[in-house]
């Protein structure tokens, strides 16, 4: 026992030192500091130094359970309600045509293209619809960029990802569904899975969030408000697990729930800023070190489908959007490729596929971290490209 204690404190020694020190590296090249992070795991897992083998990756769940936790919690804070209203129809409208024609085409494509099955395509597929925030916010700051297109970009960002989490909960539910030996009661079954899961996780959301916006009525100090925020973000993955909702959707819809209760959520919400570096820097790393490499190189056609689909699906959904509710020319020319970035959000999603579906997991690990991988990478070219050719970005 106190062997094994060590052993997983050399682990999170190497996760924190390598993948810290591999996203300054990501840096300075001009890549995100998530591919960092993930390119340190995958170093350090069982397919290349196996200083972390698969092991002391399973025994750190809670890290795992943790980082998702906050991923979703802050996801959910940007969700204000005010805002929303200012970022008008067409926001959504974009947003809804861009999940739907990526969750569609990429299924499609996956389906009648590779050899995966569908519950791996339906898994693929819902997660395909996710985006990065971060990438998005880092590169307009970079070239200084504003006006329609930057703000109506920003604001397709967060709802897309909202709408993707909704769309993985359905399609993890189908797919339990499917894997069950006994499936009676045809599509009505079929449907009652996700919209249990979803409502529930709605439910317990909301009230946790009711309760969670009360109490930090009553607390001035950051420390108190960050040990109470934990607190409530393990009780949401914990309870939601048992009920068989969605941790994810949980934590979500109590950041939701916050961010439009409380005068000042933002400030909540930051207080994550003092621990949420080294949750993340081993989050990433831990889902890098899981990247089977002989499993991706099995499955590389996949992969190389998956993108492409995913490319043509998100500059026709967003162009087609765009034309039904009122965006300019800037709006329907740009929006698509300036929405291929993946990051924290896809791996938290690799996180619950492991966890639920561990038979399905090796594959779809192996395939998402590799698109997650070749959209940092490529993404920032494209977003500078759209800020620059739209007129938004500030001339030097």
């Amino acid at each position: 026992m106190v062997e094994e204690v060590y052993q997983q404190s050399i682990g999170v020694a190497a996760l924190l030192i390598v993948g810290y020190l591999g996203g300054i590296l990501a840096s300075k090249i001009r890549l995100p500091a998530v591919t960092g992070y993930i390119i340190a795991g995958l170093a350090l897992g069982p397919s290349l130094l196996n200083i972390v083998p698969s092991e002391i990756n399973e025994s750190l769940a809670l890290i795992k359970v943790l980082g998702l936790g906050i991923i979703a919690f802050i996801l959910g804070g940007e969700l204000e309600i005010k805002r929303l209203k200012v970022l008008g129809k067409s926001v959504l409208g974009i947003a809804f045509f861009v999940v739907l024609f990526t969750f569609a085409l990429v299924y499609f494509a996956l389906v009648n293209l590779t050899d995966l099955t569908m519950p791996h395509a339906l898994l693929l597929a819902a997660m395909a619809t996710a985006t990065s925030p971060a990438t998005v916010i880092v590169v307009s700051k970079e070239v200084k960029a504003k006006g329609s297109f930057t703000s109506t970009l920003m604001g397709v960002v967060a709802i897309t990802d909202m709408f993707s989490v909704m769309t993985f909960g359905v399609a993890s539910a189908v797919v339990f569904y499917l894997k069950q030996d006994t499936r009676d009661g045809g599509i009505t079954s079929l449907l009652k899975e996700p919209v249990i899961e979803i409502a529930g996780s709605f439910i317990l959301g909301a009230l946790v969030g009711v309760v969670l916006t009360y109490i930090l009525k009553y607390l001035k100090d950051r420390h108190q408000v960050l040990v109470i925020i934990v607190g409530f973000l393990l009780f949401n993955s914990a309870v939601s697990e048992f009920l068989h909702f969605s941790p994810l959707l949980t934590n979500m819809f109590m950041g939701f729930v916050l961010a439009n209760l409380h005068k000042t959520p933002s400030r909540i919400i930051q207080v994550l800023n003092d621990v949420e570096l080294p949750i993340f820097v081993v989050f990433f790393a831990l889902a890098g070190a899981s990247l089977a490499l002989s499993t991706l190189w099995e499955n590389i056609f996949a992969v190389v489908v998956y993108f492409i689909a995913r490319l043509i699906a998100r500059v026709g959904g967003a162009y087609l959007g765009a034309l039904c509710f009122g965006g300019n020319s800037n709006i329907r020319k740009y929006t698509g490729i300036s929405l291929l970035a993946k990051a924290g959000l896809s791996i938290g999603l690799v996180v619950i596929v492991q966890s639920r579906f561990p038979e399905l997991a090796p594959v779809v690990t192996a395939v998402e971290l590799s698109i997650v991988a070749i959209c940092e990478i490529t993404t920032p070219p494209f977003l500078k490209y759209s800020y620059i050719a739209s007129g938004e970005a500030a001339k030097k």
